[in-house]
């Protein structure tokens, strides 16, 4: 669950006391998914950065961006049990044509 979503949830609160709100804040990283995330943010970046020192940006930026469309149509589905219109798995299918056409 993101930072946000706790301060919706009530379970961050800021009441004026630094150190209640720091105890909360510390609380997260106790969390399984939250420290799953931050890995899966460092893990994202340091590939990035190793996509852009090996590649060109013309060619790596299109890619990732259409790549990232993709997977978040699937992770959605998968994981989230979100039902996709069928328009959807189209446009899935010219962005991975897209990538493809700029990869080769």
């Amino acid at each position: 669950m993101s930072i946000f979503r706790h301060v919706l949830a009530g379970k961050i609160v800021w009441n004026g006391d630094i150190l209640a709100l720091l105890r909360d804040m510390f609380a997260l990283l106790a969390q399984p998914v939250f420290l799953l995330g931050i890995l899966a943010f460092i893990v994202a970046n340091g590939l990035w950065i190793v996509v852009l020192a090996t590649q060109k940006l013309s060619i790596a930026y299109p890619v990732q961006i259409g790549l990232v469309t993709i997977f978040t149509g699937v992770i959605s589905v998968v994981i989230f049990r979100e039902a996709l219109p069928p328009r959807a798995f189209f446009g899935y299918a010219l962005l991975l044509g897209g990538v493809l056409l700029i990869y080769r």
